[in-house]
Order: structure tokens, then sequence, then C-alpha cells
């Protein structure tokens, strides 16, 4: 029986035992496994116990012969090979003439007895059958158990990339074990497919593109790194013998579904058109192929606006009016599209070196995008533009140095642009945790990441070990540009405050606030607004950093007895950063894995493990060190007796404010001339522990899997992951008390040192406990029908769930107050993914498909993001029940 053992990276092992008719093993047998697919080869000779492997295999069919003198040749069909995976395919040798074959077809098994981790494998089936209204395969991920949706960036706050593209030019966001979507580490063809700029993913090839993907929930194989939550790995399309391709065409409109109850009726556009196709086949048979795919997406929708925009739209255009500001509109319709290739050679040099090229590129643009990150509702003169560039090259080589030693070699060149400019360049009006407008603050403007990546491993494989080694090196280069609270934020403390405020009002906004130069004197604007940022500033406001990520490893599979494996090894992992920022790199990064199997009887298997994952220093660069680059107050003395190990980092930029009755002056001064206050007082500063360390999770799991019919199997497993040195925003170290609120809660109305403001530091505070139950169904494809369904039961506890989101400032030094249900926690969720197709026979419907997928969920409660100004509000959003479906 054909088994999954192994998670290797972006290849596929074929490996087992030979034996004769009386169960003895058959040294010296030759195995050759050959691709249906374009006809390549690959041998070994099983050793003195009679195993074999042939490792660093493409995912595919393939064909496995055995071989030797006085014994008939065994040939055994349909071996499928698949990525992440080890395909174990056991002979049983017959004596007679060599010219005698014995064929057998393999079918896989569902259990995957040998396997030590909790993952999934969705194939091509799935990701050409499956309904999916995204148009991005990466969203098959969520039918998996333990996964859900990334929340770290609800509540918004710096650096929060958003979600401005559908389709192939999304990023998703994926949540594993309860960690957040900055913890996950997507793979495509085994090189990194993340920026570590804002953290997410970069772009990932079209859906038509991907051939399969293995969602690994938990591995202990140490080859996977620089992530603590879990792993996806995707593996592209090939060319074949056979000239193959396709040409595809998805639309939606408006005319053809519900209409929003949320969009008024004459401001409920929709409409979707991609297309593309693909194509594939032999530049020299059995020798060299090419694929290459394109797709185009033109999309427009309308912006949703909230009730109290929908409400109040004279109001805030009459007050707009007043100050000579652009008026909001409701009819504003947001655009997507978007054009993307991706083109991949694979040529066999020799019979011993097989090399593969892919390069892919995406061009999005959005138009219109609602900013503010989703800390209030968003009005249209928050709207910008978005501008994106995603690009990769990626080479692979795999040598065979011997019938048991392989090399893999693997190089990427990899860019991504994001620009994220604001339409109009006006001062922010907002009433806090409830509307936005203007120029929306804290969204990053733009960022480049370059990263080159360079990695190598070998495998060994003797007397049932398959050892392997390998060191993967990266060096990322990062230039930003961050405009924050440019040209102004002005916060009000209510709609009917916003709404009735004039030019002769004496009430009416309680913070003012502005950015200046570090050292200068602010130049002021024209009006009406035109720069969000004075000319002469322009070039402060980015910022450029280097780093580097290295990684090594060494694992080994063993087989110790036809019913038990063992895998264990260690994983070294260290970064460096620019000294001005980390003096001393944080070294002691061993992390041990111990995973393994028990075949308990037939068609019945335990397996379990523990192993500790580091994650990279941080999870955003730009949430860190931008931020701090951008207004820290590390450097004066005086800081380091509120924190000994500050970064001294002289932020280039002071957040001054002008608050109580000096704000509604200040707010009317500026709207009508464009000149701030000459003073003010300075609020926010953000700083970071020089000696900030990696965070990590230590991950344990129980699983039992029973297959209880021919095509039908059942498991039940248990997760647990405990992630530490979580890094968050500290309390307020330069606070000092000045009363107490009614409720007995102090108020921290002073400042030891005033000239250091609100002095907040980024240190290892956090952690985040998640215990999870699942319980799972699945039916193999036969007979027309299948069906793969999971039940998860789970609890996420945290103290921290984002580095720099709003709603996560600590009210004191003492961080065990903050634990509290994660914004990650989903209690109860439950997945469902059907597939039938009807047969050849069939005369009508001849290879007709229906697909479903189901995701319910059920959610706890969660926290509304409050400001972190003196008038904090602390405002609770109300226990959510959520029960989401969905079938195409």
């Amino acid at each position: 029986m054909p088994e999954t053992v192994r998670a290797q990276t972006a290849t596929a092992t074929i490996s087992g035992v030979i034996q004769d008719p009386s169960e003895a093993v058959l040294p010296g047998i030759t195995v050759t496994a050959r691709s249906i697919s374009t006809g390549r080869t690959r041998s070994t000779v099983t050793d003195e116990t009679g195993r074999y492997s042939i490792v660093n295999l493409e995912p595919g069919e393939y064909q496995v012969r055995a071989e030797l003198s006085g014994f008939q040749t065994a040939v055994r069909n349909g071996v499928i090979a698949t990525i992440a995976g080890t395909s174990v395919v056991d002979i049983r040798m017959q004596v007679g003439a060599v010219e005698q074959e014995l064929l057998v077809v393999e079918q896989e098994s569902l259990i995957e007895p040998a396997k030590t981790e909790i993952s999934r494998l969705v194939d091509s089936r799935e990701i050409e059958s499956l309904p999916n209204i995204g148009r991005n395969f990466v969203d098959f991920v969520k039918l998996s158990s333990s996964v859900a949706p990334g929340r770290e960036n609800v509540g918004g706050g710096p650096f929060k990339e958003p979600d401005v593209g559908v389709g192939a030019a999304a990023a998703p966001r994926l949540a594993f074990g309860g960690q957040t979507e900055l913890n996950t580490m997507i793979q495509v063809d085994g090189a990194d497919n993340i920026q570590t700029y804002t953290g997410l993913p970069r772009a990932t090839p079209s859906q038509e593109a991907a051939r399969e993907f293995r969602v690994l929930n938990s591995t202990y194989l140490p080859e996977y790194g620089r992530a603590l939550g879990g792993f996806v790995n995707i593996v592209t399309k090939s060319g074949s013998n056979d000239p193959d391709g396709s040409l595809y065409y998805f639309g939606m409109n408006d005319k053809l579904n519900a209409r929003s109850i949320l969009n008024p009726p004459d401001a409920d556009v929709l409409r979707q058109n991609q297309l593309g196709g693909t194509i594939g086949g032999p530049i020299k048979k059995d020798r060299t192929f090419f694929f290459f795919s394109y797709e185009d997406q033109f999309r427009a929708e309308s912006n949703r606006f909230s009730q109290v925009i929908l409400d109040n739209i004279s109001a805030l255009n009459a007050v707009r009016s007043r100050f000579n500001l652009q008026p909001e509109v409701l009819g504003q319709l947001r655009t997507n599209d978007y054009s993307q290739f991706l083109y991949k050679v694979d040529s066999r040099v020799n019979e011993k070196t097989n090399v593969a090229f892919r390069y892919n590129i995406l061009n999005s643009q959005t138009h219109n995008f609602l900013g503010g990150g989703g800390r209030a509702s968003a009005a249209s003169s928050t709207a910008r533009d978005n501008d994106t560039g995603d690009l990769a090259l990626v080479a692979n080589v795999i040598s065979v140095l011997s019938s048991r030693l392989v090399n893999e070699g693997r190089f990427q060149w990899a860019r991504r642009r994001f620009d994220f400019e604001s339409v109009l360049k006006e001062p922010d009006l907002e009433v806090s945790n409830l509307l936005i407008t203007g120029k929306s603050t804290s969204d990053v403007d733009y960022y480049r990441e370059k990263r080159v990546q360079v990695a190598d491993n070998v495998a060994y494989s003797a007397r049932g070990h398959q050892i392997k080694a390998g060191v993967d090196i990266n060096n990322l280069r990062d230039r930003a540009r961050w405009d924050l609270f440019f040209p102004a934020r002005i916060i009000f403390p209510s709609l009917a405050a916003l709404v009735s405020f004039t030019l002769a009002s004496t009430a009416g906004p309680v913070n003012f606030w502005w950015p200046v130069l570090t050292g200068a004197t602010h130049p002021g604007f024209t009006v009406p607004f035109r720069n969000a940022v004075p000319a002469e500033w322009r070039d402060a406001t980015f910022h450029e950093i280097h780093h580097s990520a290295y990684g090594f490893f060494a694992q080994d599979q063993w087989n110790a007895t036809s019913k038990f494996v063992l895998t264990y090894g260690a994983r070294y992992d260290f970064e460096t950063y620019p000294s001005r920022y980390i003096p001393q790199k944080d070294l002691n990064n061993i992390q041990p894995r111990l995973g393994l199997a028990y075949t308990y009887r037939t068609g019945g298997v335990l397996r379990l493990g523990y192993g500790i994952f580091n994650d990279r220093l941080v999870g955003s660069v730009g949430q860190l060190f931008t931020a701090a680059e951008w207004s820290s107050r590390g450097d004066p003395p005086a800081a380091k007796l509120l924190f000994p190990n500050v970064a001294p980092v002289p932020g280039r930029f002071r957040q001054v404010t002008a608050t109580g009755p000096a704000a509604p002056p200040a707010t009317i001064t500026f709207l009508t001339t464009g000149k701030p206050p000459l003073t003010g007082v300075t609020s926010l500063t953000d700083n970071f522990n020089a000696r900030i360390k990696t965070p990590y999770s230590q991950q344990a799991s129980l699983q039992i899997s029973q297959q209880v019919a021919t095509d039908f199997a059942i498991s039940a497993s248990y997760l647990w992951v405990h992630a530490s040195k979580i890094p968050g925003h500290g309390a307020n170290l330069n606070a000092v008390q000045t009363g107490v609120l009614p409720s007995g809660k102090p108020i921290l109305g002073g400042r030891i040192f005033p000239e250091l403001g609100n002095f907040h530091v980024t240190d290892n505070i956090g952690s985040s406990t998640y215990h999870g139950g699942t319980l799972e169904g699945q039916k193999r494809f036969s007979h027309g029908i299948s069906f793969h369904g999971t039940y998860t039961f789970s609890k996420t506890m945290s103290n921290v769930d984002s580095m720099t989101n709003l709603a996560d400032f600590p009210d004191g030094p003492d961080m065990r107050l903050e634990r509290a249900l994660s914004r990650q926690h989903v209690g109860h969720r439950f997945t469902f993914a059907f597939l039938a197709q009807a047969p050849k026979s069939a005369s009508v419907l001849r290879d007709f498909r229906l697909g479903s997928s189901c995701r319910l969920k059920a959610e706890g409660r969660s926290t509304c993001s409050p400001d972190p100004m003196p008038m904090r509000t602390g405002i609770r959003c109300p226990t959510v029940l959520a029960c989401l479906a969905e079938t195409p």
C-alpha cells in the first residue's frame, strides 16, 4: 500500500521493502521509478535490509519496476507521489524468468500510516473542481482543521497591509493553531513566498497553475522553519510529453447576484470578469518541458458604507464644506484589475541532473479602496489607490550523486512593491471608534522588498534511515514610505461634536495631532490641501533596512520496523539586523523535534510528536523598526531611566498634540490656513528593547486514524500550541497617576519626563496558548463521489494579539491582567467539501462535475479598538456568534 510518511519541501519520495515469497528481504534489487507524464526515470538498488528509497521526485503518477535475475519483474502501476510526502511501495517478488512481469495497480492509503505530522493534501482534483468565489486556491487551506482566517489586522494600527486585491492579487490571511497570520509560512516550489515588511504572503500562482499543495498543521521535520504557526507547501504545474492546455472565463455581475442590504439600491454595483489560459508540453520529449499560464481580472464593486455615514451624509458634507474640504459621496466605485503570468521550464540535463526554472509576475491596480485599517467606519474621502508589482525567479537543481545520495540546490530572487497612495491629502477628521474621514492614518503608503534566497540540502538513504541536512540563507532589502499622521489627525469625542463644528466654535475636537520633523519648524501647508507632507520633509518619510536570515537543519526518518516510524532532528536559526537597532544577536534558537507513528492494527495508526518552532524576530519589520525610526525617543539619557535596554533610536519625527481647550482653535486655524500651532505636547513614542528575543512556540499533537472501509477513513486528533516571547507594546512607562475615575480606574494624566511623552516599549511580553480537538472523516474519490469533513473544538488564550494593534495597548505593567480569549479564538469550526462527477458512460452529463464547500464557525467575544489617547473609551464589542457558510 502506498502511504505518505515524509514531509519534504516541494518534492516527493518513493520507498519500500522488497521481499521474496518467503518474506526474506532481497538486497541488490534494481528499482526504477518512471514518471507517467514525462517519461523520466530514476533508479536505485535495495540495501542489505531490502530497503530502497528514491528521493526528490517531482509529484505525479509513477510506475515502479523491481528487477533481479531469477525473479519475475514486478511492476506497480498507479503509484501517486505527492508533495511533501513519500509513497511506500513494498513489493514481494515471485520466482520466475525476468521476461515475465507481475502487474499490480496500487491504491493510495487514506490514513497515511507512517506519517508523524498532522497534515492534509489538497490535490488537483479539488483545486480544479471545488467552488471558490475569490478564485484564490489558497483559500482551500481554510477547509483544513485548526486553520482560520487571520485577524491580526483587526482594529488597525501601523503597517497592517489591507486586503486590497481579489483573486491572485489577494494576500491570504491564514492562521494556524490560534496564532496570527504573521506566524504562517507559505512556500511555492520550495521557495519562501512571504515578505517580511508587513509579514503577509506574496502573490501566489493562479488557481489554474497550481498542481497541489499540502497543509501542515503540525510538522516535526526540522527542514521547516521561520514560523511558529503552520506551513503551506505549494507545487506548480509542469509540462509533460502530452501537449495540454485550457481556456477559462469566470464572471460575476450584480444582475445575477442578490443585492447587499448594506448598500443603497442605486450604489450596489458588482462586476468581475476573470479570464485566462494555460498551455504545457514537451520541448524535447522525455527531456525538456514547458508550462505557461496567463490570467487577467477586471473587477468593479460599490464601496460599502456604514449606517452612520448613510444616515448623516448631509451633515458630514455641511461641516466639510465649511472648511473647504472635498465632499463625501456614496456612489463610489472600487476597482481591482490585474494581469499575471507564470512560465516554467523543467529539463533533464543528463541521467543524474534535473533543473527547473520558474518566472512569475503579477501587476495589480486597485482604485478607491477605503483606508483606516478597520479602526472605524471609513468614509469616501479615505480612499486610496494601490499599485502592486510582485515577481519571482526560482531555480532548482537536483543532482543524483549516487543511488543513495541526492543533493538539491535552490535559488530565488523575488521583489514585491506595494504602493498605497491616498487620493486626497486632507486632514483626518474622525470620531474615535466610530468614523474616519480624510487621509487615513496608520496605513503604510509604500514598501518594496527584495529577497535573495539560496538553499541547499543533501539526502542520504540506507538501512531504513532517510537522513537529510541543509542550509537556507535569505538576504532582504526593504524600502518604505510612511506618512503616518500627516497632514494632521483631529479627533472628536462624538458625531454631534463633529457635525456641529464651525469656524466660530469654542468646543469640538478634543485632540489635534500633528507630526513635526525633529529639530525643525513646521513650514505649514497651502490651503486647500494638495500635499500630505511638506515637500522639504518628503525624504525623511522614507526608511531603508537590510537584514538577513540563516537556517540550518539535520533530520532523520527511521523506519525502525514495518509498524514503527520515528522522525527526529533539530533546527537552528538566527537573523542579523543593523547594529543601531539590534546590537546583540539572539543566537539561542535551537529547535529539537521528535515525531513517531505506530501502526497498531491493519488500517489503524497512532501518531504523536513534539517540537519547538522559532519564528522570525518580528512578524513585521515595519511594525517594529520603521515605527521606531519615526517616533522613538530612546536616545535621551532619561529614556534609559524608564527602560535600561531601550534601543537608542532618535526618532525622525515628534508626534505633537494640542488637547482640551487648545484643540478647537488649533483645528480652525489649521483647516483655514494650513498652519499648525508652534508648540504642543509630545504624545506617543514608539520604542523597543534592543535585546528583543525571537518568539517561539512549543507544539505537541496526538492523532488516531482508522480506515473503516476501502474508501472511507476517520480520525481524531489533539493539537497544543504554546507561543512565548511574542512581541507587544508595553504599558506607558512615563505615566504618573493624577486621579481616580468613579469606576476606581486610575487616571494617568502626568508624565515623569514630559519630553518623552507616552513612552511605550515593544518587548517580549506576550504569550498564547491553543488547545484544539478535531474529528475528521474522508471518503476517497470512487464511484463518482468524494468528500472531506472536519469539526474542531478549540480555545485560544493570549495577552498580546498584535505588536502594534491599537486594541492591544495594556492598561498597566501586569500582563497577566491582559490575558483573555484571543482575537484568533474560534470555539467551534466545521468544514465540509463534496465532489461528484458523472461517469464517462453517461450520454448527456458525461464528465459533469458538481462541487460544494462549506465553512461554519462560532466565535467568542472580541474587543473593539480603543484609542490609546487620553480620551480612550475602552468600549467593548458585544458577544458575537457568527455562523458563516459558503456554498458557491
